[in-house]
């Protein structure tokens, strides 16, 4: 076993893409963190890696670009990956500035702590660990009372499930708001700019398209998915992974 998810309790479905676990590796591995539109918060129940202190808890922005890790047999790390933008809901500082950034959680959410890490740690299996997980994030919700920004929810759905998605100014118009009061909102509850969400969104779709469909061209997928040509294509793969086209086939 290396990586397994577990899904949220209903009440906190709107907020968490998934929990997830790393660990009980067999040996060394080497892994390339690609950019998601997420933000996570992660708890380190084992050895130090090369980014988070051995027993603490961090918090990691949306990323914009890729990073390579090593881990090895005594990583134990635990994971909530937010769902685009709801992490707000749960600190007061926006979002974009932790952006490409892993911070400890107390930067952000004060309440959560090595109290808490001790908590989690003493828990004989993961069904329990999560109990105090989520009775932690629902306490924040209360008490934060903030649900999030729905125009900011509706915009982020949107975007993750459409393909050629219209422009920034057309999204504003078609909302009845200012495109500089959309990017503001946008940007403090995301840590993004709509053009750079945008641009990961395609890119995830992009590369499960060349996984999903080795029988098509790169041409054809750049084509489909709003890239000029398949130099566009291939420098945004670079971008965001570090790898070209071909490397997800």
């Amino acid at each position: 076993m290396s990586y397994r998810e577990i899904m949220p309790s209903h009440a906190l479905s709107p907020y968490i893409e998934a929990y997830w676990f790393f660990e009980d590796l067999c040996q060394a591995e080497n892994h390339r963190i690609l950019p998601d539109g997420c933000a996570d918060i992660i708890f380190n129940l084992g050895s130090s890696t090369p980014t988070i202190a051995q027993a603490s808890i961090a918090v990691t922005g949306m990323m914009t670009k890729p990073a390579l890790l090593a881990f090895d047999t005594s990583t134990s790390l635990m994971g909530i990956r937010f769902k685009t933008g709801m992490l707000s809901c749960f600190t007061k500082i926006p979002l974009y500035k932790v952006k490409n950034e892993i911070v400890t959680i107390t930067d952000l959410i004060p309440t959560i702590n090595a109290n808490t890490l001790d908590r989690i740690a003493t828990q004989t299996n993961s069904i329990e660990q999560l109990k105090i997980v989520e009775q932690i994030l629902l306490k924040l919700l209360n008490t934060n009372n903030s649900w999030g920004d729905p125009l900011i929810s509706a915009i982020t759905t949107y975007l993750q499930n459409t393909v050629v998605p219209l422009p920034p100014p057309q999204l504003a118009r078609d909302h009845n708001i200012s495109l500089r009061q959309l990017e503001r909102r946008f940007k403090h509850q995301t840590g993004t700019t709509l053009k750079e969400f945008a641009n990961i969104t395609r890119f995830n779709q992009t590369i499960k398209t060349i996984q999903h469909c080795p029988a098509k061209s790169l041409l054809d997928i750049a084509f489909d998915h709003g890239y000029f040509d398949h130099a566009h294509l291939t420098n945004d793969i670079k971008r965001f992974s570090g790898q070209i086209p071909s490397d997800f086939r």
